[in-house]
């Protein structure tokens, strides 16, 4: 990634940059697949499968769902238009080989840009204040009712016609509660007032959860089950 990621923080929505791409490479440490060979390692030395599930735990496997958008879209005020829309799955095969617990967190993904300009209070430009772009999400039951109320992933970069990649992780628990087997995390994007607009380069959401190795699984099997874990995908900046 040549450009910084500018991280939102999800209490205080204060959003700083983290522009040492070393450092940004870490916000994307849990890429589960990075553990893969120490746990095929750890079975190799014969350790007790409990042992391996702690060492498993504490280097933190994670699966990963993601949903994302890979083409641009744009639209003006009025404007509320879904995006994306990731389905938490019921996973037979993952669930035979390990027991997936709740949600760790959400990370929202969002590379975007408003209309790059506004005569309203000029002051504000090039600030996140009194900026009506932006981008947010809800969660969904599985019949399409909203059962946690919609909130920001960011908003743009107020009067800038150069995209900025936000990132948002949500580690609520009033949230994650809600994460389950067959509700939906719902991204919408937004513009406001007149001569408002967004510009959407890229979007995902992920979905972080730890597995554990169940007892009965052996080595084949937990290769298999490597299978299924997501990479992380290049964001085009």
């Amino acid at each position: 990634m040549n450009c910084p990621i500018y991280v939102v923080d999800e209490v205080s929505r204060a959003v700083c940059s983290v522009e040492n791409v070393r450092e940004a490479q870490k916000l994307y440490r849990y890429d589960p697949t990075n553990f893969v060979p120490g746990v095929e390692l750890l079975y190799s030395l014969s350790l007790p499968l409990p042992l391996v599930n702690k060492i498993i735990n504490f280097v933190g496997i994670w699966t990963r769902r993601a949903e994302e958008l890979t083409h641009s879209i744009n639209g003006r005020a009025d404007l509320d238009t879904e995006i994306l829309h990731l389905v938490v799955p019921f996973d037979a095969a993952i669930d035979g080989v390990v027991q997936v617990r709740p949600p760790v967190e959400l990370v929202f993904d969002c590379v975007s840009h408003d209309q790059g300009w506004a005569t309203e209070n000029p002051e504000l430009n090039h600030t996140y204040q009194g900026c009506h772009s932006w981008i947010e999400f809800e969660i969904q039951d599985a019949h399409g009712v909203t059962i946690v109320p919609r909130r920001d992933v960011c908003r743009n970069f107020r009067a800038s016609s150069s995209s900025r990649h936000h990132m948002l992780i949500v580690r609520d628990r009033d949230v994650l509660e809600n994460v389950l087997p067959g509700h939906s995390i719902v991204v919408h994007m937004r513009a406001q007032y007149g001569g408002w607009a967004n510009h959407v380069d890229f979007c995902r959401v992920a979905l972080h959860q730890v597995a554990h190795v169940r007892d009965e699984v052996d080595l084949c099997i937990f290769n298999h089950f490597t299978e299924h874990l997501t990479t992380t995908t290049d964001i085009p900046l």
